[in-house]
């Protein structure tokens, strides 16, 4: 029921992405077990032979294969929910050393383009796509400013550190 008010709270496109992901792991956890049959069937591949649960003719199979991969993400996910949020923090920690450059002459925009390119990367290989465009959007944020280019500045680095903080508290929960 938790998942299903986390799923709520967020823009119609961005929950359609999120369950999209959901079916993609579902579908690669179901898809592992049956590649590891196969290495089983064929031992001259050089993998080691790892046991899968049995299909029976109801698919049943298909059913324990998805619960053992939606346990198998989670305890991934639990084991990884310490470094998720260290490595988000880090990125805060410059996001807030490219914050105190503002005054520079010319504002160093190409680092901050060089931050918001590996803040995304890292979100896209270790938490996904829903992530990734999240980081980007500043919908439901409030800013204070003209339209200058610090200003400009200063929000885009000011909002992408308020999704960071979000990220922090969803990944440790």
């Amino acid at each position: 029921m938790e998942i299903i008010n986390f799923i709520r709270s967020y823009p119609a496109w961005a929950q359609v992405l999120f369950v999209a992901c959901i079916v993609v792991q579902l579908c690669l956890a179901l898809l592992v077990p049956r590649d590891s049959q196969s290495a089983k069937e064929q031992p001259n591949k050089g993998s080691p032979p790892t046991s899968a649960p049995h299909q029976n003719i109801s698919g049943q199979g298909n059913i324990q294969i998805a619960q053992a991969g939606a346990v198998h993400i989670a305890a991934g996910s639990q084991a990884n929910q310490r470094h998720c949020a260290d490595a988000l923090g880090v990125f805060i920690v410059e996001a807030q050393k490219l914050r105190a450059r503002i005054a520079e002459t010319p504002l160093p925009t190409k680092e901050h383009n060089e931050w918001v390119a590996r803040v995304e990367e890292y979100l896209l290989e270790n938490l996904g796509p829903a992530f990734k465009v999240r980081f980007s959007d500043f919908s439901g944020m409030t800013f204070y400013g003209d339209a200058s280019e610090k200003s400009q500045f200063s929000r885009s680095i000011e909002g992408r550190s308020r999704r960071l903080h979000e990220f922090i508290s969803e990944v440790t929960r």
